[in-house]
């Protein structure tokens, strides 16, 4: 089958890396995968390098378009011979569309057939737009280097993602000034903000995909205080670490919890619930039987060999299953 994946960007964010990862199950599954981008960004070269081509009109027909993402639907349905060969494989959730101020409309979700989310809650969520469509359970997949456990315990925590309203960092901090000893985070993916005086903290900025993972690897326990996820690659990386993880109390991580029974979840209003969450994380931390559960876990459920069962299962729902 002849696919061509359509990303919003390239960037290192979390769905392009996502999608990144579903053209190497691809390929692995033998099939001819080509990829374009409505944006830049220093994503592409990994793409090349793992065999995806950049899109050129012409030659074969495609047999399958995947829009990486709401905003790639249009682009999608536009180059599909039909929308029934489309498949949506959607990581927003319906915060996006209100912090946008937007309309699921704009992005004619309406039209769709087919559509994949990484997180049960998100196919309940995005039914009443698109009310046509097949809506399946295509999960993330997270490749890590193997986790030391017998590594000293590093005295550093991970926050990761871009310092934006939804990811919650500034009450993160506010949180973590109730501790009796302020712990040192290390924010990946972001730059100090303006309005922050100098600290204690890190902020890494934008890394690339395998400097990302082994920051997160060497950190004590990732926290994250977010208003909204899909499905947070980075906590998944965590835990795939051995590394306990600390997680505001909203559907995306309670989900996550379901799967990694060991994740601690907290309320992101309560400094009492942050506080006792972060004494389990510290505990967590220091057990080895815990951590090689969490490893575990997230090896079993978002792991290569699962994840190419998942794809394999949700190709054999679309009408173009028996293309080659």
């Amino acid at each position: 089958m002849r696919v061509l994946l359509i990303s919003h960007q390239l960037d290192y964010s979390g769905a392009p890396l996502a999608l990144l990862e579903l053209a190497r199950a691809l390929r692995e599954a033998g099939h001819e995968v080509h990829f374009t981008s409505l944006g830049p960004g220093p994503l592409g070269g990994e793409f090349v390098a793992s065999g995806v081509r950049p899109f050129q009109p012409g030659g074969r027909p495609i047999d399958l378009v995947v829009a990486n993402t709401v905003v790639s639907v249009p682009a999608a349905l536009a180059l599909a011979p039909s929308a029934d060969r489309v498949l949506a494989w959607i990581h927003e959730t319906g915060f996006f569309f209100r912090i946008l101020r937007a309309s699921p409309r704009d992005y004619s979700l309406d039209r769709l057939r087919y559509a994949a989310f990484p997180a049960r809650f998100q196919v309940d969520e995005f039914a009443r737009w698109m009310p046509a469509a097949e809506r399946l359970q295509l999960r993330n997949c997270v490749r890590m280097p193997p986790a030391d456990m017998g590594a000293a315990t590093p005295d550093h925590y991970v926050c990761s993602g871009r310092w934006e309203a939804r990811k919650n960092q500034a009450r993160l901090l506010e949180l973590a000034r109730a501790l009796p000893a302020a712990p040192t985070i290390w924010f990946v993916g972001a730059d100090r903000p303006p309005n922050l005086p100098p600290g204690g903290h890190r902020f890494l900025g934008t890394l690339s995909p395998g400097e990302a993972k082994r920051a997160i690897a060497g950190c004590r326990a990732i926290i994250s205080a977010s208003l909204a996820e899909a499905q947070p690659l980075a906590a998944i990386e965590a835990t795939m670490a051995g590394r306990p993880a600390l997680l505001s109390d909203i559907p995306a991580h309670r989900e996550l919890k379901q799967a990694i029974a060991d994740i601690v979840l907290f309320d992101p209003r309560s400094v009492e619930s942050f506080v006792d969450g972060f004494a389990a994380i510290e505990a967590q931390s220091v057990d080895p039987a815990v951590r090689r559960r969490l490893q575990e876990a997230a090896q079993r459920v978002f792991g290569p060999q699962g994840f190419a069962e998942n794809v394999r299962q949700v190709l054999g729902r679309l009408p173009v299953a028996g293309a080659s």
